[in-house]
């Protein structure tokens, strides 16, 4: 990218913005490939880099040329998992649909030592949720269902029908076939890998047989946008900032990148022309969001319509979480001025797009 001789902002001296002439962005073959650049000092500013391998970029900071600092993923949770609701099976979609299935998996999953195992403790074990930065956040939506309890887990999986097993010990469906979970997932974090590795540990625990394979983005994105897929994950970003772009994307039919098939939302926003009839609690979910989006943002009309939709959407447990608001770690070329200091209070975020909040127009090289 070539800066804008006619950008629209200037500093307070009156001298043109940016003061750098240009950015590149370097396309690399892997994360191991691009956590070598970062160490080697081939960035000026690199902000993809794992928390994993924090102790590593300190090590290696001066041999770089540029210094690290630490600030808060502020999205809604660090890797959200979603039954495909809509699964061609109508065994398995039954199931996804109870809700006592979607509280049980929750239950059986250890958030506690996910935090430790791959955050170090330092994250927040947690649903998928608002913040608590958001105007919306109450204490119930981080921790609904979201406590380590492998007994309720189970005390649920039996109440719903799922009592029986086969030879191996695994939880039979309800037409006697095998309750399997194909959990093919992409992912662009180790962190995230390492976490669907524990979760599918979990699940196994409380007897329901999940498999986990790692596939290319691509087919993963070709499997989700056909609705084939058992499971969907991803970062749950943009959750109440979508506010302010007139959309609840991430929260309703489709649900962004954590569901794929949208024929819900086609038959909700075609007024039934087109699609798939969704059954009532998501006709109520849809009719609460657009109530709010009709609503003047800001107003105490909104606030009260906004609050109303995000308790029906947490509550259902259609997301299902595991951490939130862990420390990333920001690399910064020691030349590089303007950018955060060390004992920055910031945050990261998509919801955000990374690195605009530290208005990047504003950073120079020093002399």
């Amino acid at each position: 990218y070539e800066r804008n001789p006619y950008f629209f902002k200037v500093d307070t001296a009156g001298n043109q913005l940016p003061y750098t002439d240009g950015s590149r962005r370097i396309l690399v073959e892997n994360l191991e490939v691009q956590d070598l650049k970062a160490l080697a000092g081939e960035y000026t500013h690199y902000g993809w880099g794992s928390l994993l391998n924090y102790s590593t970029y300190k090590d290696n900071a001066d041999a770089g040329g540029y210094r690290t600092v630490l600030v808060t993923y502020e999205r809604g949770n660090e890797y959200g998992l979603m039954f495909n609701l809509n699964h061609p099976d109508p065994a398995l979609q039954e199931i996804f649909a109870d809700v006592r299935f979607r509280q049980a998996m929750s239950l059986a999953i250890n958030r506690d030592e996910i935090n430790q195992l791959v955050y170090f403790g330092l994250a927040t074990p947690s649903q998928a949720s608002v913040t608590p930065n958001s105007a919306f956040y109450e204490s119930w939506m981080t921790t609904n269902y979201a406590a380590y309890d492998e007994a309720q887990a189970n005390e649920l999986l039996d109440a719903m029908g799922l009592d029986k097993r086969d030879a191996n010990g695994f939880r039979l469906r309800p037409d006697g076939e095998p309750l399997t979970i194909n959990m093919q997932v992409s992912v662009p974090e180790d962190a995230w890998r390492k976490i669907a590795e524990l979760v599918v540990s979990y699940w196994n625990a409380v007897k329901v047989k999940a498999n986990l394979k790692m596939i290319e983005v691509g087919l993963y994105s070709e499997i989700r946008a056909a609705g084939t897929h058992d499971i969907a994950a991803w970062g749950m970003d943009v959750t109440d900032v979508g506010d302010y772009g007139g959309s609840y994307a991430h929260l309703r039919p489709n649900w962004g990148p954590r569901y794929g098939s949208n024929e819900w939302s086609k038959w909700l926003s075609t007024g039934g022309a087109e699609g798939i009839e969704p059954p009532e609690d998501i006709k109520d979910l849809w009719s609460a969001s657009e109530l709010a989006l009709q609503k003047a943002f800001g107003s105490p009309e909104y606030m009260e319509a906004a609050a109303d939709f995000y308790q029906k959407t947490l509550s259902g447990l259609y997301q299902i979480g595991t951490i939130q608001r862990p420390p990333q770690p920001l690399l910064f070329d020691k030349n590089l001025r303007n950018t955060p200091p060390e004992d920055t209070e910031g945050l990261w975020s998509w919801a955000y797009r990374q690195w605009v909040m530290y208005m990047p127009e504003q950073w120079y090289f020093a002399e």
